[in-house]
């Protein structure tokens, strides 16, 4: 097997020891469900500077598990799993299964998000998304001085943050983790 992992470090407070474990094991039973994913992102967005909050949402589409979906597409299954992602200036992050009659269900919600959170969330019971469903990601951040990060002890003033892969710069990146439906 070969794994890859990507591990992004943020320096500014000073570098320390790394202290990053991986933990992997193997199943007792041969698996044969077939996992897949959703990966939804916003990278157009501007938060400008002293805006107390800017909000985005992303929408994408559950199709059949017969279908080769597009960006922004899932195949229809279990979902048993959800992550969020944003950097410092996160507000608050939101992920709901939208059903076909329009009824909501909560998948992850962060009402006051904190950088430290971000990890796979897996829940108790999968919940089933059908074709027709859609998935909606909604992010939220403050660019007030007050949530200005401390750089090297000191907060800089506001400025417009984009989408980037810095600490500094922000995200609004939303993942579930689903298993197939048998055929």
């Amino acid at each position: 097997w070969q794994l890859v992992l990507q591990n992004h470090y943020n320096f500014a407070n000073g570098r320390g020891a790394d202290q990053s474990t991986v933990t992997l094991w193997k199943a007792k039973t041969l698996i044969t469900e077939i996992p897949h994913a959703l990966y939804q992102s916003d990278t157009s967005f501007l938060i400008p500077a002293g805006a107390p909050s800017t909000v985005r949402t992303v929408r994408g589409d559950v199709v059949s598990n017969l279908a080769l979906p597009a960006l922004g597409q899932v195949r229809e299954g279990y979902i048993y799993s959800a992550w969020a992602h944003m950097h410092l200036l996160g507000q608050s992050f939101k992920m709901e299964l939208v059903r076909s009659n329009g009824e909501r269900q909560c998948l992850l919600r962060i009402p006051s998000w904190d950088f430290h959170w971000q990890s796979a969330y897996q829940f108790t019971r999968p919940i089933r998304a059908s074709v027709g469903d859609k998935i909606e990601t909604t992010c939220e951040w403050n660019n007030t001085a007050a949530k200005q990060p401390a750089l090297d002890g000191t907060a800089p003033p506001p400025r417009d943050v984009y989408f980037g892969e810095k600490t500094t710069d922000e995200m609004c990146i939303g993942t579930l983790a689903l298993l197939d439906l048998p055929f």
